[in-house]
C-alpha cells in the first residue's frame, strides 16, 4: 500500500512540475513578444496629452487613429507576409489586428493632432482644447 501511495505522489508531482514549466513557458511567451495590445503612456502636459504605444512589426499604413467624444482609439492590423518565392517551413510571425481604447482626461484640439512612428513606437500628441490650457492672470496695480 506504502509502495502505491510513493508512486500516486510521485505522479502528482511529476505533473505538478510540467504544470509549472508549461507556465513558465507561456509566461515567456507573452513577454517575449506584442500579445496584440499595445502598451499605452497617457501624459499630460500644461498644453497637451501625449500618447505613446508601443506597435512593433506595424507600418505606418497598418495603423489607424480616431478620436471621439474624449476617446482615443488606435488600430492596427497587419497581414501575413506571403512570398510566392519560398515554402513556409515555420511561422511564429503571422497576422494580428488590435484595437485599444483610453478616455481622454480634458478635451483636445482633434484638429491640431499629430502622430509619429519610430522604432515601434508610435507618439500620439494632442493639444489641448483652448479652454482646457491653463492661464495666467495678470495683476493690476489698484
Amino acid at each position: 500500500m506504502l509502495a502505491l501511495w510513493r508512486n500516486d505522489l510521485g505522479s502528482a508531482l511529476d505533473l505538478f512540475d510540467r504544470m509549472r514549466r508549461e507556465m513558465d513557458r507561456l509566461s515567456w511567451d507573452l513577454d517575449a513578444g506584442f500579445t496584440g495590445m499595445p502598451r499605452v503612456t497617457l501624459a499630460e502636459k500644461d498644453d497637451e496629452i501625449v500618447v505613446r504605444a508601443e506597435v512593433p512589426g506595424f507600418a505606418q499604413k497598418d495603423l489607424e487613429i480616431s478620436l471621439d467624444r474624449g476617446v482615443l482609439v488606435i488600430r492596427g492590423e497587419r497581414k501575413k507576409e506571403e512570398k510566392e518565392d519560398r515554402k513556409v517551413l515555420h511561422r511564429e510571425r503571422g497576422s494580428l489586428a488590435f484595437s485599444h481604447s483610453c478616455t481622454l482626461p480634458c478635451k483636445v484640439d482633434g484638429a491640431g493632432a499629430t502622430a509619429s512612428l519610430k522604432d515601434g513606437v508610435m507618439e500620439i500628441r494632442l493639444p489641448k482644447a483652448e479652454e482646457e490650457k491653463p492661464r495666467r492672470i495678470a495683476v493690476a496695480s489698484a
